[in-house]
């Protein structure tokens, strides 16, 4: 299972951020349609501009991002912060949480 570590300030911030309904963000959801990651969208930050860009910044080493895609990874758009949930309920359990957006 791939999720990046994160500090509880950043997990604050993702509370914070589900909360603020002019949030929006991309998730990194896999094979199993599990999230694996969130991030808020950044205006004005190519990084975080589309989908593609955003599945860079998720996994930025081109050999294991190419692979997961393969696998059928994708990064979702998500306006109203359902993936964002998801997201947090995963941290918080321990365990992925399958969606549907």
């Amino acid at each position: 299972m791939y999720r990046p570590e994160i500090t509880v300030q950043e997990y604050r911030y993702l509370v914070e951020c589900k909360y603020q309904r002019i949030i929006k963000g991309w998730a990194l959801v896999d094979h199993h349609n599990s999230v694996q990651g969130w991030h808020a969208v950044v205006p004005g930050d190519s990084q975080w501009a589309t989908a593609e860009s955003a599945m860079k910044a998720f996994v930025p080493d081109t050999r294991v991002r190419q692979w997961r895609q393969r696998l059928g990874w994708t990064v979702q758009e998500d306006v109203d912060r359902y993936w964002l949930t998801a997201f947090l309920t995963a941290i918080r359990t321990g365990y992925t949480f399958e969606g549907g957006g």
